[in-house]
């Protein structure tokens, strides 16, 4: 397989988010009045415009009155459906939403303050209203409500209601400042003055991002090496202290890699090293540090970029890493990082995290976050779109698998993450359903040619006493080979339930979106092979192509991923031919070319080129050699 190469503007104008404001405020409080009140002022030609509670209700089956039913983990979830679906109608609409809802709720039972916000919430929202509505206004508005049977409000004295105010407002205080939310409180639900200068002030209306920035860990996603690791194995040869110094780091971060471990550390680059030494070790280092080729492209493209930035964040050593940049001729790329405590610099995840919430919301700008560790992880929660760098197995992080899969769980489709390879026969991680592969990064050839899989399945087709039916059949097999080594690397995998031999519900694996897939045999030759991709893929459309046209729009409508399977792939120019003819169709299709053999330099960089064998045998049959011949027994024709 070839490796990867990152080109995060090709997704930028894809992934946009609409803009979400919050309505946040103790129940009772006047939210739905202000929402009303909004809609009345601002109209509906930008804004879109929902109650928290009605939502839920749709998405509930039964209603509002089977979501109380719930418990709390179904609530939890539905609350998270009810925002994530806001969200989608708000892209799909073009418009800005506004919804009320709530930080904190009374429990009936228990009259305890619960924390009702979801993971959903912080990826959904992108600006808060709170209202700041005073305890004696709250009760004055729930003893109408009584009175008047409209909603049945708690009896609760007015310290008690002080107190629930007081934990909304903390909570939402806290809520928007760790992810960076711009916000403004109202005391008064008629202002929409302060409301209107809120939204003006905050460019909502323009959800148009002119500039992109690509935020990169250093340690493992630049490079394949830990320096921290290589600093200390030099400072032991210089010093002695090879014993003492082999991993100094790994005693202080054995607790967790808090704020307190990073502050420790620096201070152990302070106590142990003068500033020649760890000028003389930093430069040392760097000499011996080579970054992936993919990610010395990535940064050399984003130099000549005229909408992209690039910033490496690091827990590591700043100055290393300078020298290592310098080395490579980036020495335009800002790097923010520590080092020893007199650097004054100290950078922890959650640092990360804030620098990437504060380019989003104060510098308007699209923000990638790539990085591979646990210690990047809330910088790609924070992130627009996040990257996962996924090193050989040896030497990547143990804790990063268990880790991505609760944050993809727990954020859902919100946490837009991908894996890249480095190096590109890297095992992935988790699924590649769960965490797929970029889509717009530059496509990859899979290919066996020198397995003992591909020597076996070879011989067969090379067979020269090998034709008809036995034929076919052997190019059948290397369909079905390709379909299930390669293909679920490409369109990911998906999950179901069988039934079990021993009478059990279990879980099953297939190829993703069959049923939304299209097989197209090219000419004859493509026939047998195409036959076997099916016999993986059994709810995928088929279809015989011999020439570009027989594939119609109507084929196309609705298919996320077209096959295009051939015997042999020489020259690439019938391939090119459909390749173009459905991307002037379907510009964002994804297409796979399955072939048994594919000549060197066949391979185009706009789609997937599945293949048994690469060969530089620029021979084309002819005859008796012909593959399309020897599989129906036509050799006789030349």
């Amino acid at each position: 397989m070839q490796a990867h190469q990152i080109d995060p503007s090709a997704d930028l104008e894809a992934a946009k988010k609409p803009a979400i404001i919050g309505i946040y405020g103790v129940s009772g409080s006047g939210e739905s009045h202000f929402l009303g009140q909004l809609q009345e002022r601002f109209g509906t030609q930008q804004f879109q415009y929902y109650d928290g509670s009605t939502k839920i209700s749709e998405v509930t089956v039964g209603g509002l009155a089977a979501f109380q039913a719930a418990t709390k983990d179904e609530r939890y979830l539905l609350r998270q459906v009810a925002i994530e679906r806001i969200q989608q109608e708000c892209s799909d609409g073009g418009r800005i939403g506004i919804v009320t809802g709530h930080a904190v709720l009374l429990d009936k039972d228990t009259r305890a303050l619960t924390d009702v916000r979801t993971a959903a919430d912080a990826r959904v929202y992108t600006h808060i209203i709170y209202l700041d509505t005073s305890a004696e206004t709250v009760l004055r508005y729930w003893q109408k409500d009584n009175e008047s049977k409209k909603k049945r409000r708690p009896e609760l004295p007015l310290e008690e209601i002080e107190a629930w105010i007081a934990a909304e407002r903390d909570l939402v205080e806290k809520y928007t400042c760790l992810f960076g939310m711009p916000s403004v409180a109202i005391k008064n639900p008629g202002d929409h003055e302060t409301v209107m200068m809120f939204l003006e002030k905050l460019r909502i209306p323009d959800q148009k991002h002119d500039f992109s920035m690509v935020v990169l860990d250093a340690d493992k996603t630049l490079a394949p090496v830990d320096t921290g690791i290589m600093f200390w194995e030099i400072f032991g040869e210089k010093t002695g202290k090879a014993k003492h110094a082999s991993h100094p780091l790994k005693k202080i971060f054995e607790d967790g890699q808090t704020r307190a471990a990073f502050l420790k550390a620096a201070q152990l680059y302070e106590d142990e090293c003068s500033a020649d030494m760890y000028e003389a070790i930093c430069t040392e280092v760097a000499n011996k540090v080579e970054l992936y080729p993919e990610m010395l492209t990535l940064l050399q493209r984003i130099q000549e970029s005229h909408q992209t930035g690039a910033v490496v964040v690091t827990c590591g050593l700043r100055r290393m890493w300078e020298k290592v940049l310098e080395r490579a001729g980036l020495s335009h790329v800002s790097i923010i990082g520590g080092g020893r405590l007199s650097d004054g610099c100290l950078v922890y995840g959650e640092i990360k995290a804030a620098l990437v919430a504060r380019l989003k919301r104060r510098h308007h700008l699209y923000v990638w976050a790539i990085g591979d560790s646990p210690l990047d992880l809330q910088m790609m929660l924070a992130a627009d779109d996040a990257v996962v760098v996924v090193g050989e197995q040896a030497s990547r992080s143990t804790t990063m698998e268990s880790k991505l899969a609760d944050a993809i769980e727990a954020y859902g489709t919100s946490f837009r993450v991908r894996q890249v390879l480095l190096p590109a026969n890297a095992p992935h991680r988790l699924d590649t359903t769960r965490l797929p592969f970029p889509q717009h990064w530059r496509d990859r050839m899979y290919q066996a040619t020198d397995t003992d899989a591909a020597k076996i399945l070879a011989t067969a087709t090379r067979d020269a006493n090998n034709r008809g039916p036995v034929l076919r059949q052997a190019h059948e097999d290397v369909g079905r080979y390709l379909a299930t080594q390669f293909l679920g690397d490409v369109v990911g995998l998906e999950r179901y339930d069988i039934e079990h031999v021993q009478g059990r519900t279990d879980l099953g694996y297939r190829l993703a979106n069959e049923e939304k897939t299209l097989i197209v045999a090219l000419m004859r030759a493509g026939e047998p092979l195409a036959f076997g991709i099916n016999s993986a893929m059994p709810s995928a459309a088929f279809l015989h192509a011999k020439k570009v046209n027989d594939i119609t729009m109507e084929h196309l409508k609705d298919r996320s991923t077209v096959i295009l399977a051939d015997g042999v792939v020489n020259s690439g120019k019938t391939v090119v031919e459909f390749v173009d003819y459905i991307r002037a169709i379907d510009e964002n299709m994804r297409i796979v070319v399955v072939a048994g053999v594919t000549q060197a330099d066949a391979e185009d960089k706009r789609l997937f080129l599945v293949t048994l064998r690469v060969s530089k045998n620029k021979y084309k049959g002819i005859g008796g050699t012909d593959t399309g011949h020897r599989l129906f027994n036509t050799t006789f024709l030349e």
